[in-house]
């Protein structure tokens, strides 16, 4: 089953798998493999606008500064990385089996900024707002660059929210 899809500045088409990932350079018309950083679970790809991949894996986050020739483990240690975000203030965002970390350094340190067990999914709203799905506390929400995390289940009738998106996604 295909885990993420996404676009570079270029145009080109990247989807992934759990265990492959693919490059199209014609809308999708056809593909081509690509090397991934883990092969057993590949969740998410991010590219910025410099070229450089950060793929979300079992094993945590990876960085290629050669469009996926090569990759380099970033993390320091938090394992599987289910969602991987860049906001437009510069900070990335994972989510891990074990909480929401945050990087202002391209992923090369990461600083726990919310300890969950649950988190599964996360979107940037605008600038410093973000909303995290879980699969026990319905939807977290942070006003402040990922500082403070508070429930906002309002209206929403279920507590296991895996996938959230929103129009930037």
């Amino acid at each position: 089953s295909v885990t993420f899809i996404t676009f570079d500045s270029a145009g080109n088409v990247y989807a992934g798998t759990p265990t492959a990932m693919f490059k199209s350079v014609n809308g999708g018309t056809s593909f081509s493999t690509m090397s991934v950083p883990y092969p057993n679970a590949m969740y998410e790809l991010d590219i910025n606008l410099d070229g450089w991949f950060f793929a979300a894996t079992g094993s945590g986050i990876f960085r290629s500064t050669d469009s996926g020739g090569s990759w380099t483990h970033t993390n320091n240690g938090f394992p599987n990385v289910r969602s991987l975000r860049k906001n437009a203030l510069g900070s990335y965002f994972a989510v891990s089996s074990n909480g929401i970390y945050k990087s202002a350094d391209r992923c090369s340190s990461w600083t726990l900024v919310h300890q969950r067990f649950d988190a599964e999914h996360l979107i940037i709203l605008k600038d410093s707002i973000l909303l995290c799905g879980t699969y026990s506390s319905g939807v977290l929400r942070s006003t402040n660059n990922g500082g403070t995390w508070t429930q906002v289940n309002t209206g929403l009738d279920v507590s296991d929210v895996k996938s959230l998106i929103s129009q930037n996604d």
